[in-house]
């Protein structure tokens, strides 16, 4: 009996198949919307379970007092070994890291710059990552030693069997290894690993991993400088122990060993390291996280709801065939048994679909979203909640057929009557205004966020990125020879054709600062320092980034030796008020006192998520450190960037020519905002599509009830377009209603968002009201596809039966 009652049920689909088609693929679309949704969020809840007692291990951080602008993710460098030491009961292990980046090169042809971790304690047996070659208790302990990633090792040598393999690091500290390089032997290779918070160091992958022991070969031994706050440091604590045990013991260790400048601002907290990447930036991806939760409940709700509604509404076109199926014998519980098979059928096509849809466009998802994949998620449970979802939907769909229209009279069900009391369509007219109110938000709000996109990526920064080719891989030779070796480099970078101007620096405008400074005026009481953004820069900086000056000069050859400075004008406003500020003496923390030769124009360094911040420039030459080569080119840039990568490989030939144009760094700023447009944008349109199958569903169950009523009008006269604007107007006042819901809520919330910006836009009002006016054409042109076939009806056919 159940193989004739899938036989059957497979019939009337066959017979309806423009009505099970949209059935099946609005489900379908619903399901995999919420799927990928679902997806992406877990892949950001995971990233850091997987890690070896990850729910005991912390990000030790620092919470500075109001005003002072010093990192949050940072901490200072001995506070990690020190708790260990003196409170092994609390503490069972740390691990902090001084994260730079540095030529690398194996001897010949392959030479990059990749990103380094200078690494204080054991990551690989505190975090058990895993590695494929070499042994984790020992592969950092080796003094010359380094542990790759997979990638890299292919990269150089084309293997992971790498194990006694050289390769030459460029080091910084010339005090040290005048050479500027020096060998370090291979003792390890990571396994592939999913995307965490401890090999992904602030958005980028760490290449190379080297012990503390060899950080004199590239700055200062800086891990026990209690005066150093910009290292970061992970924390495993003793089971049982809490955050809140740690409290007396930090603050006891940092007022008796930090600095008095650093310890009276400084509170040291700790932060889960399983829920790090969510709520870091303020929360940023977990307010993001909640958002998309919140848009795929909402795409499933109204994915199911409408796979109910068309079920109905296809349902209630068999009443006739459920009278002669009653006439000629059939149970009601035949008919019961009938109806849930069929819509359960549905659901489960419905999924089937929307699995092999997933597979196909998953690729393509991650390439999105700018990830490597989801394989730190598992499949199967999100499938198996997916699969019981569209389980439940069919059944639910089926269930007032099955209990409704089982129960109808034979003569009354071979009439066609339905016993739908007319109160019941005021929940679907409420169902309507929740769908139109909820699309229309989704509509409006992708206005906002993509008009806002463009406010960012469009705004006048106050300086020129364009035109302007940034090296990335410049020697780190810091002290005098080295400096003096790059300046003299500059000169003939200058001669190649197309070059207008190169400046060296330890900071271009990409949101980044390496260095701050703490400054005050000279006159000024001892405890009054502001700390600004310091930019350490040469004499052409102002020309390359077209900067324009407010008074004052830029720096000329001389100002090295004369400790002279320029601030921008927020700065001068901080330090002095309306004075001016050129000719000023300012102290930095440490007694060295500066002269203001110039102030100039504010210009938006970082993102425009920030206020403008006081900037403090100070000569390359003098501080002797540096990162990047900036060119101004001229022409075409393809062309000027070749011939700028052939002189480097003559004056440079054992390192890399990595480059990029500041113009696509401005993008890569505003990344996680990027994502999170287009994450809401593909939601958005899932969404819409899933709405617009609502509508249509609804539509033909209320023209099924109202077929005899356009019947009796075309009777008495009227025309098809009189009918067309009498529904219309019935639509039109739903749609005002969701229309007001719509834009109130979406103004609330967008609102909310842009509070995260300090530079930001009005909200769009023409484009809300063009989006309004295009959503509603679309939706009446959506139901003029069922309204035509129901105008076209003869009312003898439609009125017969009366």
């Amino acid at each position: 009996m159940i193989f004739s009652f899938l036989l059957l049920a497979w019939r009337n689909i066959k017979k309806q198949k423009l009505f099970a088609a949209i059935n099946i693929l609005g489900l379908a679309t619903g399901l995999s919307a919420t799927f990928l949704t679902l997806l992406f969020m877990a892949d950001e809840w995971q990233a850091n379970n997987w890690l070896k007692h990850a729910e005991n291990q912390y990000m030790l951080e620092s919470d500075w007092a109001k005003g002072v602008s010093r990192p949050e993710f940072t901490t200072l460098a001995p506070l990690g070994k020190e708790l260990t030491e003196q409170y092994p009961q609390l503490v069972a292990n740390y691990f902090t890291i001084d994260a730079v980046s540095c030529n690398v090169s194996d001897g010949g042809e392959n030479n990059f710059r990749l990103n380094l971790q200078i690494a204080d304690g054991n990551m690989l047996t505190m975090f058990g990552i895993p590695l494929i070659a070499g042994n984790p208790k020992t592969a950092l302990d080796v003094p010359d030693g380094i542990v790759l990633q997979q990638d890299v090792a292919l990269k150089f040598f084309g293997s992971t069997d790498v194990i006694g393999e050289t390769l030459t690091l460029e080091t910084q500290n010339a005090n040290y290894n005048p050479r500027g390089f020096k060998e370090f032997k291979i003792t390890g290779v990571m396994d592939d690993i999913p995307e965490n918070s401890v090999t992904d160091n602030l958005g980028d992958r760490t290449d190379i991993y080297i012990n503390s022991a060899n950080a004199i070969y590239f700055r200062a031994d800086i891990f026990e400088a209690w005066g150093n706050y910009i290292l970061q440091t992970r924390l495993e604590l003793q089971p049982g122990v809490t955050p809140e045990d740690l409290e007396k013991p930090l603050r006891d260790l940092i007022h008796a060993k930090a600095p008095d400048f650093l310890a009276k601002d400084l509170t040291a907290k700790l932060t889960p390291l399983k829920s790090y990447n969510l709520v870091q930036n303020n929360g940023a991806k977990q307010h993001v996280l909640l958002v998309l939760g919140l848009v795929a409940l909402f795409i499933l709700l109204m994915a199911m709801i409408n796979f109910v509604n068309i079920s109905i509404g296809i349902a209630n076109r068999r009443m006739k065939e459920i009278g002669v199926r009653k006439a000629i014998g059939s149970n009601r519980k035949e008919l019961i048994l009938q109806f849930l098979l069929e819509s359960t059928m549905l659901s489960i096509l419905a999924f089937a679909l929307a699995m092999s849809l997933i597979q196909l466009v998953i690729p393509y998802y991650a390439q999105l979203l700018h990830k490597a994949d989801f394989s730190n998620v598992n499949f199967w449970p999100l499938a198996l909640i997916m699969g019981s979802i569209s389980i439940i939907t069919g059944v639910l769909s089926g269930l007032y057929p099955a209990l409704i229209l089982s129960k109808l009279h034979v003569v009354k069900a071979l009439k066609g009557k339905v016993i739908i009391r007319h109160h019941s369509f005021d929940i679907k007219k409420a169902l309507l205004v929740s769908q139109f109110a909820l699309a229309l938000f989704f509509i409006l709000s992708t206005l906002t966020i993509s008009s806002q996109m463009d406010f960012l990526l469009n705004k006048d920064l106050g300086y020129d990125n364009s035109n302007v080719l940034v090296v990335s891989s410049v020697p780190r030779w810091y002290g005098p020879s080295g400096i003096a070796k790059i300046l003299s480099m500059k000169n003939e970078f200058k001669q190649i054709s197309g070059v207008q101007q190169v400046s060296l620096s330890y900071e271009i405008p990409d949101g980044r600062f390496g260095m701050e400074q703490s400054v005050k005026p000279s006159i000024a009481d001892d405890d009054s320092y502001e700390i600004f953004g310091q930019i350490i820069c040469d004499t052409e900086y102002d020309d390359i980034y077209q900067l324009e000056m407010a008074e004052g000069r830029f720096f000329t050859e001389s100002d090295k030796a004369l400790n002279n400075v320029v601030i921008n004008e927020t700065a001068a406003r901080s330090l002095f008020g309306d004075r001016t500020a050129v000719g000023e003496m300012i102290d930095e923390r440490g007694n060295k006192q500066r002269e203001i030769i110039g102030v100039v124009k504010d210009f938006h360094f970082s993102s425009l998520h920030e206020n403008m911040r006081g900037l403090y420039f100070t000569p390359v030459d003098s501080a002797e450190i540096f990162r990047f080569l900036s060119f101004r080119i001229s022409g075409e840039p393809k062309e000027a960037k070749a011939a700028i990568e052939a002189k480097w490989k003559q004056v440079f030939p054992m390192v890399p020519f990595e480059s990029f144009f500041l113009e696509d760094k401005l993008v890569e700023l505003y990344a996680d905002d990027t994502q999170f447009k287009k994450a809401f944008t593909t939601a958005s349109i899932f969404a819409i599509l899933i709405v617009l199958v609502g509508v249509f569903g609804v539509t033909m169950q209320n023209f099924t009830y109202r077929i005899k009523e356009i019947g009796i009008r075309k009777v008495l006269g009227a025309s098809a377009l009189n009918i067309w604007k009498l529904l219309g107007k019935e639509l039109l006042s739903v749609y005002s209603i969701a229309a007001f819901i719509g834009v109130i809520v979406s103004y609330m919330i967008m609102d909310q968002w842009l509070q995260g910006f300090a530079y930001k836009i009005a909200q769009p009002y023409l484009l809300y009201s063009l989006a309004m006016v295009t959503f509603f054409i679309i939706i009446m042109a959506t139901i003029s596809i069922e309204l035509i076939k129901v105008i076209k009806i003869n009312p003898v056919d439609s009125l017969k039966s009366e």
